[in-house]
């Protein structure tokens, strides 16, 4: 005699089966999120690309001709590894990547306008870590904290924060470099606090947290926020850096500036590749020598230089953070020096974000093959019973 199912029994089989298929498939609902490192804004043409950290890009591939709407993708390294996205006006697209189980958020993308005229689009995205390639390497605060009015709160390359002014539903939070003032806001509460600096035709977002509550009390106030981030200053920089020296010199004062690029133009550096070191220098008076250091080793010197831009090649460099300096020592005695910070990344390597579906298609394979096996046994099972 055949062994037959009953119904109970291949109920619970079927439901057996849905859970193991849910652990096999389905990747984990909790979205994951690391630390923000980007949020801001960019227009972008058709074909042309919004650069953003760790080697993503977002590329406007074209708008549609109703207007509202676009057809973007999302590129790592410039390869695309996700196309074909349509995206609406003040819609938010968000690109995740999943590792080990859990469902990391790393690009949230708003489609904020679409200029049909001149065929552009504005995009706001924030970019969180992604935990798998190498890390940016210039967070450099990365905290929660209490702010009271008439303190300020210190943070990291002459930043600071201060409370102007508590209202009974808002603030009014000022930013200061150096004790210059760079950006003022007026605040409620889960507004968000942005400040970015342009450089090589690029945003980089210096300062940014959420307002999580405020408190205004008879004896004391205070302001709570979180999820305070601080990155460094773009490394970077054309701009020259003027030293005043004291003294009876008619040239009264010595700049130097210097940046430093890869090899192929691109502000991202990687230990395969050699680096340009540019650097320019102005005085009124003659220079006895120039010294250009890399990590505290001399690298190079110049004898009686005129003023001008030289321009050096640097052989490959081990990843991680490296300082390139500049001095140069005038005629008159007068000392003029500058310094650029650059972050060498690992090589990219493309393969290891490719998913290894071999690993995957033989449980999809056998538990599909399963569910066939339990449907087929319950058909058998009612058509003996209604025999």
């Amino acid at each position: 005699m055949k062994k037959q199912f009953s119904s109970k029994t291949v109920i619970s089989l079927l439901f057996v089966m849905l859970v193991v298929i849910s652990y096999l498939v389905v990747p984990s609902l909790a979205l994951e999120t690391k630390s923000k490192i980007l949020a801001g804004e960019g227009v972008v043409g058709v074909g042309e690309s919004y650069e953003l950290y760790q080697g993503y890009s977002v590329r406007m591939v074209e708008p549609a001709s109703s207007g509202g709407k676009i057809i973007m993708e999302i590129l790592l390294e410039g390869k695309s590894i996700e196309g074909n996205i349509f995206i609406s006006e003040d819609e938010v697209y968000q690109f995740t990547r999943t590792y080990d189980g859990e469902k990391y958020l790393i690009l949230a993308i708003t489609l904020i306008d679409v200029d049909i005229d001149e065929l552009t689009a504005t995009l706001g995205v924030t970019q969180y870590i992604d935990p798998l390639l190498p890390s940016p390497g210039f967070l450099i605060t990365d905290n929660d904290e209490t702010l009271e009015p008439g303190t300020h709160l210190s943070l990291k390359q002459g930043y600071s924060l201060n409370v102007e002014k508590i209202k009974p539903d808002s603030v009014i939070l000022g930013l200061y470099k150096n004790d210059v003032k760079v950006k003022e806001q007026e605040m409620e509460k889960d507004d968000v606090f942005n400040y970015s600096v342009t450089a090589n035709g690029k945003d980089h977002t210096i300062v940014t947290f959420n307002l999580k509550s405020i408190f205004e009390g008879s004896a004391r106030s205070a302001v709570f926020i979180e999820h305070l981030y601080q990155f460094e200053e773009p490394l970077l920089s054309e701009i020259p850096v003027p030293i005043t020296t004291p003294g009876n010199y008619s040239e009264s004062n010595i700049a130097v500036s210097v940046k430093a690029i890869g090899s192929d133009g691109g502000s991202k550096i990687y230990g395969n590749e050699t680096i340009n070191v540019t650097y320019s220098i102005s005085c009124n008076a003659s220079f006895e020598s120039v010294y250009i250091t890399l990590d505290d080793n001399i690298i190079e010197e110049l004898t009686n230089p005129q003023s001008g831009t030289y321009t050096i090649t640097l052989e490959p460099l081990p990843d991680g953070d490296h300082v390139i300096k500049v001095s140069a020592l005038s005629s008159a005695g007068m000392l003029g020096s500058a310094e650029t910070k650059i972050y060498v990344l690992k090589n990219f390597d493309a393969n290891k974000f490719i998913p290894d579906f071999s690993q995957i298609s033989a449980p999809i394979v056998f538990t599909g093959a399963s569910l066939l096996l339990i449907f087929w046994a319950s058909i058998r099972s009612r058509g003996h019973n209604r025999r």
